[in-house]
């Protein structure tokens, strides 16, 4: 599993962002999360996405804001939690 935490960018651009999961190598798409801080009705939640990896080590991340910029995460350790950095385009373990 591996779980990515959008922090440090305008708050108003990570609500509604599409991150996925890709091969390093081929970018082939593992998976995808949209961010969203409401769930349901009256509620609210964390900004990250979770993934299922399996036994890979590492992929690709990349982030898609709402503006249409990307920011890439290239071979990301997987099998744990990433504090993404929007600003530095720097994944660190917290």
């Amino acid at each position: 599993m591996g779980r990515a935490e959008l922090n440090r960018h305008e708050p108003t651009d990570i609500p509604g962002a599409r991150v996925d999961a890709r091969e390093p190598g081929t970018g082939e798409l593992l998976g995808m999360r949209a961010v969203f801080a409401n769930h349901s009705y009256r509620s609210g939640g964390a900004l990250e996405a979770h993934f299922g990896l399996g036994t890979r080590e590492t992929v690709d991340i990349k982030v898609t804001l709402l503006s249409g910029k990307t920011l890439t995460f290239p071979k990301s350790r997987a099998d744990r939690f990433l504090d993404l950095n929007l600003q530095t385009r720097q994944a660190t373990t917290p």
